[in-house]
C-alpha cells in the first residue's frame, strides 16, 4: 500500500469522520472559527487535522486567557476570543494566517524565538511586549509579559507553538512616565536658559506620552502692565508654524493664547482643532484625543504655559491626570530655583564653581520637598541634606552636615543592603531604587511602634563625565507597608473567623443531629416490636389483648415521636442553613444533573406522605424543554431539592382536609430571565416576587460552571390548599415570618423554609414568588441561572434519606456480615438490633482503632462497613484512610464498602469523606431500614464481593 501524499498535519482521520469540532464551545468565536475556508489555508480542511491540532485548537478555545496557536513550519494562527481584542487590526485575516501575515511589523523579533523553542524544545519568554488593542470602544496602547511554549504532536516532533499573554500595562507605562519625571528632576544646569531646554529635552524622552509640546515663558512688562509670552521651546511643531508665532500678548485672540489665559485658573483641556492642522505628531504619529495647557507658576510667580498632547492610544485618565500634574509641578519648581539661582548670580555679580552653583540649585529646588534629598561623597558622609532628609535620618539640622553619614538613616540589618546600592552608582549604573528600613520608628494608627520604610533613589552626581558624588531622594513609605501589612491581617483574621463559624455550626450540627439519630433508632426499634412479636405466632396468640392493645399504642405513640423528630430534623436543618447563610459559609456546587430526574427524586421522597394523604403529585414537562432540547445543566442539585422540599413540605402541611387534593410541578426553560421573556408561562401572570436581598450572586461565569450558553431553569409548584389573601403574600418570604399569627399555632413551623429557599434561588441567580388567593390554594415559581453541560452527572454520594420507604424483605435476601464502627452506646445496640432484625451479622466496634484490629484478624472478612465519622481513640476518616492504605498493600483482602455516618455534612465534609475512601456518606437521623437498603446496593445484595 503506498503512503498517504504530504500534508500540513500527520494522523488523518478520514472524510467521512465525525465533525470534531461540534465538540468544541459554542461560542461567536468557534462559529466565526467554523467559518474559515481552512481548506484554503496551509493547514488544510479541518476534516483532515491531525489529533495534536485538534487537540491544542480545543485546549485554546477553552482557555479563558487570551491565548493563540501557531501550527507548522509557517506558524499558522488558530487564536481564542480572548486574544481578539489584542490581535487588533490582525483580526479577523489573522485565523488561518501565519504569524508573519498578522504581524509583519513583530515578525523579525519573534522568529528567532520560534527558532530557538524549536531547536532547544523550551518556551521562549517574552516580556512587556507591546501590542495594540481594541477594547473600550477605541485603540488602546498596551503591555503584555507570556511566552511561546513549544508543543508536539503524536510523533513527538515540535509542531507548534502555544502563546499565553497577561498584561502588564499600568506598570509599563507608569515607569516610562516616572523615568522622564526623573530625568526632568535632574538638570545638568540650572539657569533659566538651560532649564526651559532641559524641560523640553526630558519630555521629548517620552515621545508616545507627549507626542506635542509647547512651553511658552511668561514676561510681565511693567510699565504697560501686559504679559507677554516668548516660546522656549517645541515638540512635533514645525518651524514657521503659527503656534510658533514669538512675543504674543496673553490677552490675543490668535494661536493659543486663549488657552494660556483660561489656564491661569487652573489646567485646560481641549481637543485638537484647525490650529494644530500642519503638526508632525511624535510618538504614534496619530493625532491625540485630548490638547493639555497648563500654568507654570509657584504661590504668586507665573513662570510660563505648558501645551502638550497625550498619548493619542491612552485614556485621559486619574493616572494621566497626575502624571500632567507631577510634570507641571517638577518643571515649576525647577523654573523657580532657576530664577532664584539668575537672581542671586546678579545680586552678587560673580560665578561660584559648577558644583557650588549646582549644590545651591538643589538646596532651592528641593529644601520644600516632601521627599528627602541628601547630597553625599563616595564614602557616605554628606555634603548637603534637606529637612526632611534630616528628619527621617534623626539628624539635628544645627549639627555639621558634614560629620554625619547618609549611612546614618539605615537600620543595622539593611547597612549592608545600603552599602552595596551606593556602590553600584560609583560602578557605572545611572540609578538604583531599592526600599530599607530605618532606624526611626514609625507609629502606626494602632499597635506598637515598628522601624519606618523608606523607597531610596540613588544616582551619581557628575563632572567632567566622571562619578564624584551621590545623590538620593527618598520617600517614606510607612504607611503603605503598614497598610499592606494590615490588610493581611484583616483577611488572615476573616479566615480564622470563617474557620470558627465553621467548626461552631459543625458542633451544633454534630450535637442536634446525634442525640436525634438515637431517638429515631430508639422510636423505630418500638415501633418494629409488634411486628416481632406477630411474627411469632405461638407467643403472641398467648398474650392476652390488653398487651396487644399497649404494644399497639406504644407503636403509635413511636409513630408520633418519628414524626417529631422528622419536624424537628427539618427546624435544625433550616437553623443550620440560616447560619451558613448568614456566616457567607454555604456554596454553590454546580454538577451535570437532568432536571426531570432531579424532580422525579425530590418527588420520590414523599412518596408515602402523599400517599397517606390521597394526594397526586403531577409533573409536567413545558414544551420549552423540548424546543430548547434541555438534557443535562450545570446546577447545584442539593440546593434545588432543598428548595423543593421545603415548598413540597408546605404544600402537604396547608392541603385542605376535605375536597379534591391535587398538586402539580411544573418545569421550563428559557435563554433569558424568565421575568423579562415575552411567552405565555405563568412567569408573565401576576406574581407576588420576593424582594431581592443583600446575598443576590451570579457565579455561573467561574470555571467550575464550564463555558455552556446559559439557560434559566424555571418551576412552579400548584396545590389546592387553604391559599393566602394578598395582605399575607408580604410576610411569608421574611425571616421567621409565616403568613399571619395564627398559622405557627395552627400548623407549626419555624418561618425559615420560605426565607431559606428565596436566599437559595438569589444565590443562584434567580427569584422566587407566589400566587395565591384565600381558599383557592397557591402557586409557588421560582427560577435559577444554569449552563448546558455536556459531562456526565456526578454519583450522588450523600444519601440524605431519600431512599425508597418500601419495608425490607430479610427472609429473600442473603445476609450480610457487617461491621459497626460507633461510639454512642446507645446508638450501638439499637442499630445492632435493628441490623440483626435485617438478616445482617454484626460486630461492633467502638472506635477506628478497635475496628482495625477486628479487621486484621486471620479469616475474617466483612461484607460491609458501617463507619462513624467522630469518633475518640482514632476518627472515622483516619480509620477509612488506613482500611483503604491496607487494602492497597494487600494485607487485607479485596475492598470493602465503607458508608461514613455523620451529623456533618457540609459540602468540603462530604468530600473529605468520599476523598478519604468512603462509598457513600449518610446523614444523621436516620431509619435503620434506609441504612440496609444502603448497604444492600452497595453490596449487590449480598453476593459475594472483592471489588465494589
Amino acid at each position: 500500500m503506498s503512503a498517504a501524499p504530504p500534508g500540513p498535519c500527520t494522523n488523518r482521520e478520514s472524510d467521512t469522520a465525525r465533525d470534531w469540532t461540534a465538540a468544541l464551545p459554542q461560542t461567536d468565536h468557534v462559529r466565526f472559527f467554523k467559518s474559515v475556508d481552512w481548506a484554503k489555508t496551509a493547514l488544510g480542511p479541518t476534516r483532515q487535522w491531525g489529533t495534536a491540532l485538534r487537540m491544542y485548537t480545543a485546549m485554546v478555545m477553552s482557555d479563558s486567557r487570551a491565548a493563540t496557536l501557531y501550527w507548522g513550519p509557517d506558524r499558522i494562527a488558530v487564536y481564542n476570543a480572548s486574544f481578539v481584542p489584542l490581535a487588533a487590526g490582525a483580526h479577523p485575516l489573522l485565523m488561518g494566517q501565519s504569524f508573519a501575515f498578522g504581524f509583519p511589523e513583530l515578525d523579525p523579533f519573534i522568529r528567532p524565538l520560534f527558532e530557538e523553542g524549536r531547536r532547544s524544545g523550551q518556551a521562549q519568554d517574552v516580556i512587556e511586549a507591546p501590542m495594540m488593542v481594541q477594547r473600550n470602544g477605541y485603540t488602546e496602547e498596551t503591555f503584555f509579559t507570556g511566552n511561546f511554549t513549544p508543543i508536539r504532536g503524536v510523533d513527538g516532533d515540535i509542531d507548534g507553538f502555544y502563546n499565553a499573554l497577561f498584561e502588564v500595562t499600568a506598570q509599563k507605562i507608569s515607569d516610562r512616565r516616572k523615568d522622564m519625571l526623573n530625568i526632568l528632576t535632574t538638570p545638568d544646569t540650572l539657569t533659566s536658559d538651560a532649564v526651559y531646554a532641559h524641560i523640553i529635552a526630558s519630555m521629548a524622552m517620552d515621545p508616545l506620552d507627549l507626542p506635542m509640546a509647547i512651553l511658552h515663558e511668561a514676561n510681565t512688562e511693567a510699565e504697560r502692565g501686559k504679559t507677554i509670552l516668548r516660546v522656549r521651546g517645541q515638540l512635533g511643531i514645525p518651524n514657521g508654524h503659527t503656534l510658533l508665532q514669538d512675543s504674543q500678548d496673553l490677552e490675543a485672540a490668535a494661536g493659543i493664547m486663549p488657552l494660556c489665559r483660561q489656564a491661569t485658573a487652573g489646567r485646560v483641556l481641549t481637543t485638537p482643532d484647525e490650529r494644530f492642522d500642519g503638526v508632525e505628531w511624535l510618538g504614534f504619529a496619530q493625532v491625540p484625543h485630548t490638547i493639555v495647557t497648563v500654568a507654570l507658576s509657584t504661590h504668586n510667580r507665573l513662570f510660563g504655559f505648558l501645551t502638550i498632547g497625550t498619548n493619542p492610544y491612552r485614556p485621559y485618565d486619574a493616572t494621566c491626570n497626575q502624571f500632567i500634574k507631577d510634570l507641571a509641578g517638577t518643571a515649576s519648581n525647577l523654573l523657580a530655583s532657576a530664577l532664584d539661582a539668575d537672581n542671586l548670580r546678579r545680586e552678587q555679580q560673580q560665578l561660584q564653581s559648577d558644583l557650588e552653583f549646582s549644590n545651591m540649585k538643589i538646596r532651592h529646588l528641593v529644601e520644600h520637598a516632601s521627599v528627602g534629598m541628601a547630597h553625599a561623597r563616595p564614602n557616605g558622609r554628606l555634603i548637603w541634606a534637606n529637612d526632611k532628609f534630616l528628619t527621617l535620618a534623626s539628624i539635628s539640622a544645627e549639627k555639621d552636615d558634614a560629620a554625619e553619614s547618609i549611612f546614618e538613616l539605615f537600620s543595622q540589618d539593611n547597612q549592608h543592603k545600603a552599602h552595596e546600592v551606593w556602590t553600584k552608582i560609583f560602578n557605572g549604573e545611572n540609578h538604583v531604587s531599592a526600599e530599607f528600613r530605618l532606624k526611626q520608628m514609625f507609629s502606626p494608627p494602632t499597635g506598637s511602634p515598628e522601624p519606618a520604610h523608606i523607597q531610596l533613589l540613588a544616582f551619581p552626581f557628575q563632572e567632567h563625565g566622571i562619578a564624584v558624588s551621590g545623590m538620593v531622594c527618598v520617600t517614606e513609605i510607612s504607611h503603605l507597608k503598614w497598610a499592606e501589612r494590615w490588610q493581611a491581617r484583616i483577611a488572615q483574621d476573616a479566615r480564622d473567623a470563617k474557620r470558627q463559624q465553621e467548626a461552631f455550626i459543625d458542633v451544633v450540627s454534630h450535637e442536634m443531629r446525634n442525640p436525634l439519630s438515637a431517638i429515631v433508632h430508639c422510636a423505630d426499634s418500638i415501633s418494629m416490636s409488634l411486628d416481632d412479636v406477630r411474627e411469632k405466632g405461638d407467643i403472641s396468640s398467648m398474650l392476652p389483648e390488653s398487651v396487644l392493645d399497649a404494644l399497639t399504642a406504644n407503636v403509635s405513640a413511636a409513630s408520633v415521636i418519628l414524626d417529631c423528630c422528622k419536624h424537628q430534623k427539618r427546624i435544625i436543618d433550616d437553623v443550620l442553613t440560616l447560619s451558613r447563610l448568614e456566616a457567607t459559609l454555604l456554596s454553590v456546587k454546580p454538577s451535570a444533573v437532568n432536571p426531570a430526574e432531579l424532580i422525579n427524586s425530590v418527588i420520590a421522597m414523599f412518596d408515602k406522605e402523599l400517599q397517606s394523604k390521597a394526594i397526586m403529585p403531577k409533573v409536567t414537562a413545558e414544551p420549552s424543554i423540548a424546543d430548547l432540547r434541555i438534557d443535562h445543566l450545570h446546577l447545584d442539585p442539593s440546593r434545588v431539592t432543598q428548595i423543593f422540599i421545603n415548598l413540597l413540605t408546605n404544600a402537604i402541611k396547608f392541603m385542605k382536609a376535605d375536597g379534591e387534593k391535587t398538586l402539580s410541578v411544573h418545569y421550563g426553560a428559557t435563554l433569558t430571565p424568565p421575568r423579562t421573556t415575552d411567552n405565555t408561562s405563568i412567569f408573565s401572570q401576576e406574581v407576588h416576587w420576593a424582594p431581592k436581598g443583600l446575598n443576590a450572586s451570579d457565579d455561573v461565569n467561574n470555571a467550575e460552571w464550564g463555558n455552556g450558553e446559559v439557560v434559566y431553569l424555571t418551576f412552579s409548584l400548584s396545590d389546592s390548599g387553604i391559599g393566602m389573601s394578598p395582605d399575607e403574600l408580604d410576610n411569608i418570604f421574611q425571616r421567621f415570618q409565616q403568613a399571619n399569627v395564627t398559622t405557627h399555632v395552627t400548623y407549626g413551623g419555624s418561618g425559615l423554609g420560605l426565607y431559606i429557599s428565596k436566599e437559595l434561588t438569589e444565590r443562584m441567580a434567580g427569584e422566587i414568588g407566589v400566587m395565591s388567593r384565600p381558599n383557592k390554594g397557591s402557586t409557588f415559581v421560582f427560577y435559577i441561572k444554569t449552563r448546558r453541560s455536556i459531562s456526565k452527572p456526578a454519583s450522588n454520594r450523600l444519601l440524605l434519606q431519600r431512599l425508597p420507604s418500601d419495608p425490607i424483605t430479610t427472609l429473600a435476601s442473603p445476609r450480610l456480615r457487617v461491621l459497626l464502627v460507633e461510639d454512642n452506646l446507645i446508638n450501638q445496640q439499637v442499630l445492632q438490633k435493628h441490623l440483626s432484625r435485617c438478616n445482617c451479622d454484626v460486630e461492633v466496634a467502638n472506635h477506628g482503632v478497635e475496628a482495625l484490629d477486628i479487621l486484621c484478624k486471620p479469616l475474617v472478612r466483612f461484607d460491609v462497613i458501617c463507619m462513624d465519622v467522630q469518633m475518640p481513640t482514632m476518627d472515622g476518616l483516619t480509620c477509612t484512610r488506613e482500611v483503604r492504605r491496607l487494602e492497597g498493600m494487600g494485607e487485607l483482602e479485596g475492598r470493602i464498602p465503607i458508608i461514613a455516618v455523620t451529623a456533618n455534612v457540609r459540602q468540603e465534609q462530604i468530600e473529605d469523606a468520599i476523598t478519604a475512601g468512603a462509598d457513600r456518606v449518610m446523614q444523621k437521623p436516620f431509619k435503620a431500614k434506609h441504612l440496609v437498603d444502603l448497604m444492600r446496593e452497595l453490596t449487590g445484595g449480598g453476593d459475594a464481593k472483592t471489588n465494589v
